[in-house]
């Protein structure tokens, strides 16, 4: 039940239309009610995309500190200047390698936009599409009717609403008037917006003898804070949410084999390396060789 709860919670949380979003709810609350009371409590604005009041563009995460710490596991153990100087170094690599792959991007968007439009086309290609306006047409697939509007840039399905993206029904109509598909993405996903966004860098401070230091914050004197450690060995693993599945693996204390513990062990006792067993053994061994 656990994983259906799962898999429900994270298609309401992506879910497009409002119907969607309460097709799914219900399908938790009739597993669990209290789920729904407590997603509800905290706000379906927080982690719903259809009642988000901004546009997340797809992207569902809200918390980047998370990947932060991840990638400064081991420098967050040295002082504090050379953690400040290796977040420096990984912040600039990673607009290194973007403002590469964006040198080397031939298209009008991004390599994302791009392949997004490229995977919804073979769906579009078997879609009946209807035309009502010059910019309004009606698409009909797998027995659904959807109403786009090419010059509101919406559609009864709200993808191109939300994403800002031409979905598989504009797609459709876009291609069926033989029009430009990039002209109606968000200008997020321009290549030039993309190259501007990682066009800057992240210069060192130099050496520490060409520092020009005024003399009011030469005499300034800097204590550090003041910081009762807590009893333990300190923490370096984020804590992960009950949903999140992680594998435990085991180690038999018996024969040093994983998969189970010592008490429920039924293999012999492994030899120690040095004991004088393991040392006969090996001699036969060699012997007979």
């Amino acid at each position: 039940m656990v994983a259906r709860l799962h898999d429900l919670f994270f298609k309401a949380a992506r879910a497009y239309r409002h119907s969607e979003f309460e097709k799914y709810m219900s399908e938790m609350s009739s597993l669990n009610p209290k789920i729904k009371y407590y997603l509800l409590e905290i706000g379906s604005g927080r982690w719903a995309r259809c009642l988000h009041p901004r546009r997340r563009y797809n992207i569902q995460t809200s918390n980047i500190a998370e990947s932060i710490n991840s990638a400064l596991k081991e420098a967050r153990e040295q002082p504090i200047l050379k953690l400040l100087d290796e977040l420096r170094k990984t912040f600039q690599n990673w607009f290194l390698e973007r403002s590469k792959l964006a040198a080397f991007t031939f298209y009008l968007v991004t390599t994302w936009a791009h392949k997004e439009m490229r995977d919804k086309l073979e769906k579009a290609n078997c879609m009946e599409v209807e035309q009502l306006q010059t910019n309004t047409f009606n698409v009909k697939y797998n027995q659904k009717t959807f109403f786009v509007d090419l010059e509101k840039r919406t559609c009864t399905c709200r993808q191109f609403d939300l994403d800002e993206i031409p979905c598989s029904h504009a797609i459709a109509e876009i291609d069926k008037l033989y029009r430009n598909k990039y002209e109606y993405c968000s200008k997020w996903y321009d290549i030039m917006m993309y190259k501007n966004t990682y066009n800057g860098s992240l210069n060192p401070v130099g050496d520490k003898e060409d520092w020009n230091i005024p003399e009011d914050i030469k005499q300034e004197i800097l204590l550090p804070p003041i910081y009762k450690p807590a009893a333990g060995r300190r923490k370096k693993q984020r804590y992960k949410s009950a949903t999140e599945t992680f594998k435990m693996s085991t180690k038999s204390g018996r024969c040093r084999r994983t998969g189970h513990n010592r008490k429920m062990c039924k293999f012999s006792p492994a030899l120690h390396p040095y004991s004088k067993k393991h040392n006969t053994n090996e001699a036969s061994t060699s012997c007979k060789a």
